[in-house]
């Protein structure tokens, strides 16, 4: 079964990479592609200091990211009756992340990292997928469908059983509010993400109208949703910069700015496992 287990890890590996290189070997066989990417990365020293305050929007929008997410995790614990303190919820929090990036188990990953019961792991885990994906699902259909009401109308004829389908079976016994409330906190932390996407973005100078900047968001957090490995580094990267490409945009500039978002909300926020034990105490 162990055997079995690192096979199946170093195919999920596998697959990732030949991927990754595949869409790779096509952004590389476009026109002026690899000559454009290795002028731009000439550049980006000059272009971080001379939108410094982009720079550092974007990583207070982290800080608030966490923040968010840490908050969410605490609800999370608590309706399922479950009472950690701050520290040790800041603690799976770091865990759970540094374990979904680099895990090949990648979506599942952290079940295995909130409680030693597998059973009380998988439902907490459940929770917090289910209010991830409400809050996802109810940005993308408010940002992408704004300028069409009637679409706008029939995406929530579609939403709203999903959401009462999901209050009446997993939340059955969390209130209608506090479940909405949760949503609503869900849909911010994934605002506050798009925000730090639309500075990076920025800071490298991609002048992207917001319809294209959601859509390429969206493949970039869809395909680093699924993924096994990494969070899908190198192919959330290079489709949504294929998408660029094909919209009419440069896409070595917006291959260069979907790196930094990478650094900036997957493997900034590892750096949280090294945090000292005495900065947390506080917070039992």
């Amino acid at each position: 079964m162990w055997r079995e287990n690192k096979i199946l890890k170093k195919l999920l590996i596998l697959e990732n990479i030949l991927i990754t290189v595949v869409i790779f070997f096509f952004l590389f066989k476009l026109e002026k592609f690899t000559y454009n990417l290795f002028s731009n990365f000439r550049n980006i020293l000059p272009l971080l200091i001379e939108n410094i305050y982009l720079v550092i929007l974007s990583l207070l929008s982290l800080l608030l990211l966490i923040l968010l997410h840490i908050i969410l995790w605490f609800y999370i614990f608590k309706i399922n009756n479950e009472n950690k303190s701050i520290k040790e919820i800041i603690k799976i929090y770091f865990k759970i992340h540094t374990k979904r990036t680099f895990s090949p188990l990648g979506p599942i990953s952290p079940i295995l990292n909130i409680d030693s019961d597998f059973k009380k792991s998988t439902l907490i885990y459940f929770h917090y997928s289910a209010i991830i994906f409400l809050g996802s699902s109810l940005f993308f259909l408010i940002f992408l469908l704004y300028k069409f009401p009637v679409f706008l109308i029939i995406g929530f004829l579609f939403y709203l059983p999903i959401f009462l389908v999901l209050k009446e079976t997993a939340f059955k016994k969390v209130g209608f509010y506090n479940l909405l409330s949760l949503t609503f906190v869900s849909a911010l932390l994934e605002l506050i993400s798009f925000i730090a996407f639309v500075y990076s973005i920025y800071i490298f100078k991609n002048n992207l109208d917001i319809s294209t900047l959601l859509i390429s968001y969206l493949i970039w957090v869809f395909i680093s949703t699924i993924s096994p490995f990494l969070y899908g580094t190198g192919v959330s990267e290079s489709l949504a910069t294929l998408f660029i490409y094909y919209s009419g945009y440069d896409p070595s500039l917006f291959l260069i700015s979907t790196l930094y978002y990478r650094l900036l909300t997957t493997y900034l926020p590892v750096l949280g496992l090294f945090i000292p034990e005495k900065y947390l105490t506080n917070y039992d």
